[in-house]
């Protein structure tokens, strides 16, 4: 049975982390799920996964959307414009910046609210923008480490890290995982890495690298962690962030003129204007999603 089941598909990608573990475990389970008979239509081969469509059963819908485990990583997005740098001389970088920025969009629901836009995350070339960027600038530093990150002529890339962190640009590190991109032992980018960026008051690696696979369902989980790193939020955190701004405007707009007992009650009508305000946004953004229409260690194979 499970030589019929995984003997003729790719291998299932094993890596021991926990986020990413759970990855595997549910490719796994779904495509034990997908040669089980409630899922399966009638004439189906075991070696041919089921195609879903309108004149399957119930059941075997339920697997349209994959599975989903308690503790697994969801989406993640930006509640504000971010600019992501990256240098020229770091091979790579500028591609993984693209990815970044497109699971930013991931868990949109109103395109009217959303913050992640296409104009909210920006990627610039970091040469020329932080020679002018005052401290403390709302943009962060993409650091692609492979196996010739600081071997580029010229020492560009260590100049631009070391200017990021005096100027105070967070660096978010993420390590290549595949060998055939460049990917290496965190040890060997490590001695490669400058000295003086490895000694106070830099240590740059003091900062977690997000390891990055190239298996489809482990990369999903690399580029959340990429966005965390970022600073991004939660798409279920970000909607209670907008609801917290909308009671905070409200409030301060509110006029309150004598404090005590009227300001008290002032102040009360207006969160409930603003509960009411969003209870019937949120409530219109459900109702249209439910609609019909809205449709590390080294990894080893299974």
């Amino acid at each position: 049975m499970l030589g019929k089941i995984f003997a003729n598909e790719a291998p299932i990608v094993w890596v021991r982390v926990h986020e990413f573990q759970l990855e595997s475990l549910k490719a796994i389970a779904l495509r034990i799920l997908r040669h089980c008979v409630r899922y399966m239509s009638c004439g189906t081969s075991l070696q041919r996964p089921v195609t879903i469509d309108r004149t399957i059963s119930q059941g075997q819908s339920l697997l349209v959307g994959g599975v989903k485990v308690p503790g697994e990583v969801g989406p993640y997005r930006f509640s504000g414009p971010i600019t992501i740098l990256v240098c020229h001389g770091n091979e790579g970088a500028f591609n993984v910046a693209e990815e970044v920025r497109a699971a930013a969009h991931e868990g949109r629901t109103d395109a009217r609210t959303d913050a992640a836009g296409p104009r909210t995350v920006m990627i610039r070339e970091a040469e020329g923008v932080l020679d002018d960027a005052p401290a403390g600038t709302d943009a962060v530093l993409l650091l692609y480490l492979t196996n010739r990150t600081f071997l580029d002529e010229g020492g560009t890339v260590a100049r631009l890290v070391q200017t990021a962190m005096d100027r105070r640009v967070p660096i978010a590190l993420v390590a290549e995982q595949d060998p055939g991109r460049g990917g290496c032992p965190f040890r060997l980018c490590m001695q490669q890495t400058p000295q003086m960026l490895q000694q106070p008051p830099y240590k740059l690696f003091d900062t977690v690298a997000v390891p990055l696979y190239s298996s489809p369902e482990h990369r999903k989980v690399s580029l959340r962690h990429v966005l965390r790193s970022m600073g991004a939020a939660p798409c279920d955190a970000a909607a209670l962030t907008r609801c917290l701004r909308i009671c905070r405007r409200h409030i301060l707009e509110a006029p309150i003129a004598i404090p005590g007992k009227n300001s008290f009650i002032a102040a009360k009508r207006t969160l409930s204007t603003a509960a009411e305000r969003w209870t019937a946004r949120t409530g219109s953004t459900a109702s249209r999603s439910r609609s019909p229409s809205s449709a590390s260690p080294r990894p080893s194979s299974v």
